[in-house]
């Protein structure tokens, strides 16, 4: 499960502490959990937000830079953060059929998080082509449209219940 994280939100003092009392209380393993940042909120708050990163982590929780190469994309942060994964900003994958930079700049962030050891998602995806191009480039996850719209709590919740809560298309 991937939940978006504020900036307002990793800032409280007792995040962590009710964070761990949400996956006890739910019985949610943490290694199942991924919590998104924008790199906004890293590189804003490098100083507070690696000690708060790496405590998620030691507890086995995923964390992924969220519109990675949007905004800052400083590689000498990148090395600092305890993150598992890049997330491409949609406005790459968007044109990665049509635009050369796209797909290029897509492609060096699908090469750049397999180096690092990190996992790769490419959001926005909407067409089978944006999918294709991006799983011969090695990028296995993906979100968007192309394989579901955004769903209401109580849809994605009857999902889960009942087994059915993958929602994939064969690329």
């Amino acid at each position: 499960m991937t939940v978006n994280v504020a900036p307002r939100q990793l800032t409280k003092q007792d995040f962590i502490k009710r964070l761990v009392r949400i996956l006890r209380e739910t019985g949610i393993k943490p290694a199942c959990l991924e919590l998104e940042l924008t790199e906004r909120t890293l590189i804003q708050g490098m100083e507070w937000v690696v000690p708060q990163l790496q405590a998620l982590r030691d507890l086995g929780i995923q964390i992924d830079i969220d519109d990675f190469g949007a905004e800052y994309s400083s590689l000498n942060y990148l090395r600092r953060l305890p993150v598992t994964g890049l997330k491409i900003d949609r406005s790459f994958i968007r044109g990665i059929t049509t635009n050369l930079e796209d797909a290029s700049i897509a492609a060096m962030i699908i090469s750049l998080a397999h180096s690092l050891n990190l996992k790769v998602i490419a959001e926005g995806v909407e067409t089978l082509r944006q999918a294709a191009v991006l799983q011969n480039k090695g990028c296995a996850e993906m979100q968007g449209y192309y394989f579901s719209p955004p769903l209401p709590a109580r849809t994605l919740t009857t999902l889960f219940i009942t087994g059915n809560g993958i929602i994939a298309t064969r690329v």
